[in-house]
This record gives structure tokens, sequence and C-alpha cells, in this order.
């Protein structure tokens, strides 16, 4: 049995990550890069991916019990660094969808991807993968015209143990 952790916003955690994925989209814009997705031969602006991408940050530190930095400027970072790790989340909204989507080609392997599901208020960790596995875990493809990406079906994840990564966490951050 798959187990995960539910997480649920505030009203002020929603206003917090709202206003940064505003500004991680408008700094987006500003650089050239990201202003726009393609779907279905449309472009679309991608405000709400960085809003979601936003909540589901937020959703894991409150679920870790950790502060969120709320970095504006990390486009091509991690989310999180802890000592000789770091954690890269990876919000989908809903239920609908569950693969972990990793976009870059070579992920980072000392990088963790957390998959947050869920939309606002209510989200859940569903699992986790060092990057160093998504390629033997994954299927690389582009299924909908959004570009090519690593996927990994949520029952090829592991299962996040909350106490341990909790104590792993603390560890890092007291060293």
């Amino acid at each position: 049995m798959r187990i995960e952790h539910h997480v649920t916003l505030s009203t002020e955690d929603f206003k917090s990550a709202a206003i940064t994925g505003i500004e991680r989209h408008y700094r987006s814009m500003c650089r050239g890069s990201g202003n726009t997705t393609r779907r279905h031969g449309q472009d679309q602006a991608d405000w709400r991916e960085h809003i979601d991408g936003c909540f589901g940050e937020l959703a894991f530190a409150r679920l870790m019990s950790i502060d969120w930095p709320a970095n504006i400027d990390h486009e091509g970072k991690p989310d999180f660094v802890f000592g000789q790790w770091s954690v890269d989340v990876k919000t989908r909204p809903g239920i609908k969808w569950s693969d972990l989507i990793v976009r870059e080609a070579d992920p980072q392997p000392n990088t963790i991807y957390v998959q947050m599901l869920g939309a606002f208020p209510t989200f859940r960790a569903s699992g986790w993968i060092w990057g160093k596995d998504v390629a033997s875990r994954g299927l690389w493809h582009d299924p909908n015209g959004y570009g090519s990406a690593w996927f990994v079906s949520i029952d090829r994840l592991n299962q996040l143990n909350l106490p341990q990564w909790r104590e792993s966490i603390a560890r890092e951050l007291s060293a």
C-alpha cells in the first residue's frame, strides 16, 4: 500500500506562493525565457505553472517543517539545498496526471526530485527519486507536444518516509 503525506496550505500561504509565482514569471519574461508554453499549436501564458510550482514547494516545506526560501531567480537550480544533496519539487495540479516530470535531459545525480500532487489548498507528497535514477526508471518522450522530458510513473517512485526525511533535513540544517 502506497503511503502519501497530505498538507493543507493556509490563505496566507496562498498569497505568498501566488505573489512569488507571479514574480518568477515576470522575471522569466524579462529574460526572454519561459514567457509562453507551446500547447496544441497555441502559445499560452504559463503564469499558472509558476504559481502551481510555488504552491508545491511551499507545501513540501510545510510538510518537512522547514522555511520555504521563496527563491525568485532560481531557474535551473534546485528548490532546496541541504548540504551535499538538494531537492527539486515537481508539482502536478489535480489528480488526473501522476507521472513525475523531469525536463532536464541529464538530471543532477545528487538532486532528489519530489512529486507533489494537488491543487490549492491540499497537496500530497506522492514519492521521490534520485536524479541518478531518473533515466533508468523513466521514459524520455513528448506525449502532448509540451517538449521532451523524463516521465517517471508514480509506482516507480520511492515512498517518502516523513520522520526519516525530517530528521535528515534537521541534521543537515544544523551542521
